[in-house]
């Protein structure tokens, strides 16, 4: 692979990566609106937000998970290829 070339790991690891990171700003602005609420619709406007920041929380450990476990195969076939060349086999 080339220097600065992506792998194939990266088309689900930058989406999990935003994805998660969406969901923890998303979130803190949530919880300062809870905590600055006026009126009793002010709550539940956070707490659905809360919720949709849960379910992005969810699809981006899915999107974690499915490049957790890729790498080995991706390891294992990067040897096979030649790209990596084996070590030496150890004398004894």
């Amino acid at each position: 692979m080339r220097p600065g070339a992506r792998g194939p790991g990266t088309r689900w690891s930058t989406p999990a990566w935003a994805l998660w990171l969406v969901g923890l700003f998303a979130a803190r602005a949530a919880t300062g609106e809870s905590r600055h609420a006026e009126t009793a619709d002010e709550p539940h406007e956070a707490v659905r937000t809360m919720l949709i920041c849960d379910a992005l929380d969810i699809v981006a450990a899915v999107l974690a998970l499915a490049v957790v476990l890729r790498l080995p195969r991706m390891q294992e076939h990067k040897v096979r290829s030649g790209e990596v060349p084996f070590p030496a086999p150890v004398p004894g």
